[in-house]
């Protein structure tokens, strides 16, 4: 996602990025609390779709690149990484999609 005015990025970007620790391995002890830590991103950018439709489709996009480059850094044993990252907390509904499409 593009930085916000005056270059700065935006601050659930920021959140997405810390919640999957890029270069971090994830071995599966520690999977759970951090598929939940996911899980709670994903319902933060949820929140923002009725008011920020755009901004929300964007970062939904940010985060599931995320998952996706992050599912090589992991070991999913337990099979919860799918959850969030399959867009299953992020319910991107035909009327949000609509208002992405209106405001852009």
């Amino acid at each position: 996602m593009k930085g916000t005015r005056r270059g700065k990025t935006d601050a659930m970007e920021r959140q997405i990025e810390r919640a999957l620790r890029p270069g971090e391995f994830i071995y599966d002890r520690a999977c759970f609390s951090f598929v939940s830590g996911l899980g709670q991103v994903a319902n933060g950018i949820k929140e923002l779709i009725p008011a920020e439709p755009s901004r929300a489709v964007a970062l939904c996009e940010v985060f599931l690149a995320g998952c996706h480059a992050k599912a090589e850094q992991l070991d999913d044993s337990s099979g919860n990484f799918g959850d969030p990252c399959q867009g299953s907390h992020l319910p991107l509904d035909q009327s949000a999609a609509y208002r992405w499409r209106q405001a852009g």
